[in-house]
């Protein structure tokens, strides 16, 4: 005996494996993401102020990728009073920034924070304490 609904659902299933259904696959190397200009190959890089303009001058100079001004800042950031994580995402604005976690709101170490580094905004976030499992 057939339960009901099994037909419907395996056409449907059918119809979503279709080829022409398919999703394509981009090749990282070939695609890379967009950044905060909407340029492809500018993920990761901090916005010109000039609308994602690049002229010969923006190119020799080039600012560290974030990933790059993150471990390069990370072991004194660390050092800092209550700083338990550095990483990566999104300042209010949406902009790429570096992220402080904090164990506590820590009002003399937010002080002791910089605005930015190598042009990436600073964000301090009161995450909790981190425990291993």
């Amino acid at each position: 005996m057939r339960a009901r609904g099994t037909v419907p659902l395996l056409c449907l299933a059918l119809i979503a494996c279709r080829p022409e259904n398919a999703m394509p696959i981009q090749n990282d190397d070939q695609n890379p993401p967009a950044g905060p200009t909407g340029s492809p190959g500018d993920a990761g890089q901090p916005p010109t102020g000039d609308g994602g303009a690049t002229t010969a001058a923006s190119t020799s100079a080039a600012p560290p990728a974030i990933q790059d001004a993150k471990r390069a800042h990370e072991p004194d950031l660390m050092a800092l009073p209550g700083v338990v994580s550095v990483g990566i995402g999104l300042d209010d604005a949406g902009r790429p920034a570096i992220i402080v976690g904090l164990d506590g709101p820590r009002a003399e170490t937010r002080a002791e924070l910089p605005a930015t580094l190598d042009g990436y905004p600073v964000v301090a976030r009161v995450v909790g304490t981190i425990r291993p499992l």
